[in-house]
């Protein structure tokens, strides 16, 4: 018995061990990956955020940033001001914050926007390959955000009615109702003085406007 229980207890230790190990392993891979995924952007001399290294990314930087802006300000502030402070002529860059976070590249320049999102179809059609995952809390599965543009272009084709200018039109007057409802809050905020979370009023709103038009 005693003999047994030795034996179970060793292969019990082997295990956790070779996964511990299997875990750094991984870690050490991914972690390998993501800083020579920069190392080769800055030996292309595309734009990085500045204070980037091997061991912590940007992630100095960002605990620094965090520091300048106000602590109830919205934490994209932060990314504003990496690129208007170094970045400004060249309106995006590419910041690392992995482990926390995969790749970003941020853009403040209206022209990359239109860019990445609609003229340069080969980046606008390709969905980021962890856009499912932010979405699927949401909407509980694939759909038309999320989806490979050869599936996306089939489903699209079905909802056609629904998106086209006539249709669409008919909801205007619904939604600047919703919306001038929305300023009206808003201006009654500001002549109050009191201090509201902009989100929770604005959340509001977006569903107002969006039932509205669905129901």
């Amino acid at each position: 018995m005693l003999a047994n229980s030795i034996a179970q207890s060793s292969i019990a230790s082997v295990l956790i061990l070779a996964a511990i190990l299997a875990l750094l392993i991984r870690l050490s891979v991914a972690f390998y990956h993501s800083r020579n995924h920069f190392a080769k952007l800055r030996k292309s001399r595309l734009p990085v955020a500045p204070e980037w290294n091997w061991v912590f990314g940007n992630l100095i930087l960002v605990g620094k940033v965090f520091k300048t802006i106000p602590s109830n300000a919205h934490k994209t502030l932060m990314f504003t001001e990496i690129l208007r402070g170094s970045f400004s002529k060249e309106g995006c860059c590419y910041l690392d914050l992995w482990p926390f976070s995969y790749p970003f590249l941020m853009i403040m320049s209206p022209t990359l926007a239109t860019q990445a999102t609609q003229t340069a179809t080969e980046i606008a059609c390709e969905r980021p390959p962890r856009l499912d995952q932010f979405f699927k809390p949401l909407a509980g599965g694939p759909n038309l955000f999320d989806l490979p543009e050869k599936r996306w272009k089939s489903w699209r084709l079905v909802f056609n009615k629904g998106f086209s200018a006539d249709n669409l039109a008919s909801f205007v007057p619904g939604m600047v109702e919703e919306t001038l409802q929305y300023r009206q809050t808003l201006k009654k905020y500001a002549q109050s003085g009191e201090l509201v979370r902009l989100d929770l009023v604005t959340l509001r709103f977006t569903i107002d406007f969006i039932g509205r038009t669905v129901l």
